[in-house]
Order: C-alpha cells, then sequence, then structure tokens
C-alpha cells in the first residue's frame, strides 16, 4: 500500500466516521481547507465541527492529488461528492 493509499483512505474515514477517528487521526496542529465560506480549520473548530449533523453515506472521490513539499507536510487535494446519512423517523 502506497502513502497515497493509506492518505486516501483516512480521508474516507474522515468523511464516514465520527468525532473519534478525528481525535484519534489529527494533530494539534493539524489545518483543514475547504472552499469558501468554510476556509481554513484548526483542530479545536475542526472538533467542534465534527460533533455536529450527521455523517456521510457515501463519498465519491473523482480525483486526487498527492504533494509532499517536505516531511511530515502532505496536502491532499481531492475533489469529490458524499451524501449525507438519512434519517428515519
Amino acid at each position: 500500500m502506497t502513502i497515497k493509499d493509506v492518505l486516501l483512505d483516512m480521508e474516507r474515514q474522515f468523511w464516514l466516521r465520527g468525532a473519534d477517528y478525528f481525535a484519534h487521526h489529527i494533530t494539534d496542529d493539524c489545518l483543514m481547507v475547504f472552499p469558501k465560506p468554510t476556509g481554513a480549520m484548526q483542530r479545536e473548530v475542526i472538533m467542534k465541527s465534527v460533533g455536529q449533523g450527521a455523517r456521510w453515506e457515501s463519498l465519491e472521490i473523482s480525483e486526487e492529488n498527492l504533494i509532499q513539499p517536505g516531511e511530515g507536510c502532505c496536502p491532499l487535494d481531492i475533489p469529490c461528492k458524499g451524501q449525507e446519512e438519512r434519517s428515519v423517523l
């Protein structure tokens, strides 16, 4: 399994699993960047947002770009489309 495979699997799990997964897999200095209006989020804000709302039921990654500018840093650019879980009443 390549580093790209490992990172893409982790990314899928971030979308499909809950706050416990985030708590165990993001560092204290983690920075996630999303398109506007969300923008950049640091760990504290990430953890607050993960606890709100439903997780994703499915995730389709259309392409992925992995750039390794230096040790310990690995930006992952992945356009994707997700389906939120639906509540059944």
